[in-house]
């Protein structure tokens, strides 16, 4: 009897299924549509959203205590009369807050915080809540996850991971939000998070460190202790290394190999919004590591000679499939995870080879095959995170599946349709009224957006903009070009070789002016951004003419 390799026992299974509905079909709507049917975990579907978190945290190492203030501010989907969050076990309410600052009533029973309020939140009226809380992150004791540390303070060093539920998590892994937070440490210890770095308030023995995230994503990591800091040294990397004590030779090839891996990721799915890396060491008693936005920890034991790049991608992987792109329900997470670690894969693809490709799959089938009746792969809300079978079910089954859209769909497709669900690449539509339209313009946008007016030539704000960052949509924000691909036609009017992704706009050929020109349409709200002509520069001798009042410059920090 021929022997089945996992690899392709799992594809068989797979397309045999397909085949029922239409391979190609079942598998991009499996890909693409959410999914209903709910699991155990994710049956409670919080009904309001938590829009930013303002967190003001003191950690006291010698301890191992953690108290925080965090204000809440969100958004009730209904009339709603309480809130419920998860929390670390170990740590205790002392208070909670109204919007007016008076006292309401809460209770903690395990994980759930549950508050209540006297009068009821109002459906779509934005609110906050403030809570005071504090204890002690000695040991794995509390965590949401059994046996394993995923908040710890301490004088080897602290982390406080988002899976940790250090502060009180809504909609975890779901509801994305922004976040502002200022972490005071004792002086000599340095403090990692997402977000743009604030000014550093100094007191007699502490230091508080500020950081400010405005992008909907999952900002809630937070990295200290003492440590070497070491820029990558690869000619245009923008990535910084948080070594330990004895581990700092670690710092060149890691920081090199990361820079290949952003490189070759930035390729095939587009780059990310903040360029700047922080990659940090963390004790190894908890997972091998974790990305938040900007961030990648990675546990001591990651550090090896050779590089463990395959450990590396997996991680910065992440930083597209979990922190741009997030699942709709806790049913979807494959759809993340399962793309990280195919991700991580097409990186050893592209390093090492065809032949190491298929050792790494035929790996993944295997474990995809050993818990087979835990649960099925549009129910992994089910399954408890970091067990053996949520890494069957839902890491490699969910690799699988998107091993196979690639080899069904082609890589070309594949790629592209990856672009399209990612957080620069927004495909929802927006359609306003003309009132509407003009209420949010100025005159000179509207004119240009929704009249296809031009500006004159050398009158915008933007064409002779030099610093780095992204280019938006005036109307809906809509990342639109980046700096990167901007350069100086010396017409007058800001021109790109090549769009951000070019999912986020469309093209129409008109006949203005008394001749056939291609015009530039925002993909999202349908905005006349401009024309595109070939006579530009290479790699696509495209010129991509734009007006300075349809675009909105965001500059990037760093």
């Amino acid at each position: 009897m021929r022997e089945v390799k996992p690899v392709n026992r799992i594809l068989a299974a797979v397309g045999r299924t397909a085949y029922r509905g239409g391979l190609t079909g079942v598998l991009w709507a499996l890909l693409l549509l959410p999914v209903v049917g709910r699991g155990q975990e994710a049956a409670a579907e919080p009904r309001f959203d938590v829009t930013r978190y303002t967190i003001d945290a003191e950690l006291f190492p010698s301890t191992h205590v953690l108290t925080a203030k965090a204000r809440l501010d969100f958004t009730p989907s209904a009339d709603l009369t309480s809130l419920r969050f998860e929390l670390h076990s170990a740590l205790r309410v002392e208070e909670v807050l109204d919007v007016t600052g008076k006292p309401l009533r809460f209770r903690q029973e395990g994980l759930t915080l549950q508050v209540d309020f006297l009068n009821p939140a109002i459906q779509g009226k934005p609110s906050s809540i403030t809570v005071r809380y504090g204890g002690p992150l000695a040991s794995a004791d509390g965590s949401p996850v059994d046996n394993l540390k995923l908040a710890y303070v301490g004088p080897e060093g602290s982390y406080l991971l988002y899976p940790g539920r250090w502060f009180p998590v809504s909609g975890y892994r779901v509801n994305r939000f922004a976040a502002t937070m200022r972490i005071t440490v004792p002086s000599g210890e340095t403090v990692i998070a997402s977000g743009k770095p604030l000014a550093q308030v100094r007191e007699v023995n502490k230091v508080t460190y500020g950081f400010q995230f405005d992008e909907q994503s999952f900002p809630g990591t937070v990295v200290a202790g003492k440590y070497a800091v070491q820029p990558a040294t690869a000619v245009g990397a923008n990535i910084t290394l948080y070594m330990k004590p004895g581990h700092v030779e670690f710092a060149p090839s890691y920081g090199d190999t990361a820079a290949k891996i952003l490189g070759v990721f930035s390729d095939k799915f587009g780059g990310l919004p903040d360029a700047h890396l922080s990659i940090v060491e963390i004790e190894d008693s908890t997972v091998g590591g974790y990305a938040a936005p900007g961030l990648v920890a990675l546990a001591s034991r990651a550090f090896t000679n050779p590089v463990n790049y395959r450990l590396l991608a997996h991680e910065i992987a992440h930083l597209w499939w979990g922190c741009l792109v997030s699942p709709a329900t806790l049913n979807d997470v494959f759809l993340d995870t399962g793309l990280g670690t195919y991700a991580a894969a097409m990186y050893v693809q592209s390093a090492a080879g065809e032949a190491a490709f298929e050792g790494v799959m035929n790996e993944v089938a295997v474990g995809a095959l050993t818990h087979e009746d835990a649960a099925p792969i549009s129910q992994a809300g089910r399954l408890a995170e970091y067990t053996p079978e949520y890494q069957s079910i839902v890491i490699q089954k969910g690799a699988m599946v998107f091993h196979m859209l690639r080899w069904v769909t082609g890589e070309d497709a594949f790629l592209d349709t990856l672009r399209t669900r990612k957080g620069l690449a927004m495909v929802d539509r927006i359609v306003k009224t003309e009132a509407e339209w003009k209420k949010q313009l100025t005159p000179a946008q509207f004119e240009v957006t929704r009249l296809r007016g031009t500006e004159r030539a050398f009158s915008g704000q933007s064409w002779n903009l030099r610093e780095r960052g992204i280019y938006r949509c005036v109307c809906c924000g809509n990342a639109l070009f980046g700096s990167d691909t901007k350069f100086d036609s010396g017409t007058g009017w800001p021109s790109f070789w090549a769009p951000i992704a070019k999912e986020n706009i469309r093209t129409e050929t008109n006949l203005g002016w008394g001749m056939p020109r291609t015009e530039i349409l925002c993909a999202e709200c349908d905005a006349h951004l401009g024309h595109v002509f070939d006579d530009g520069p290479p790699p696509t001798y495209l010129r991509y003419c734009l007006n300075s009042a349809a675009l909105r410059f965001e500059k990037k920090e760093g």
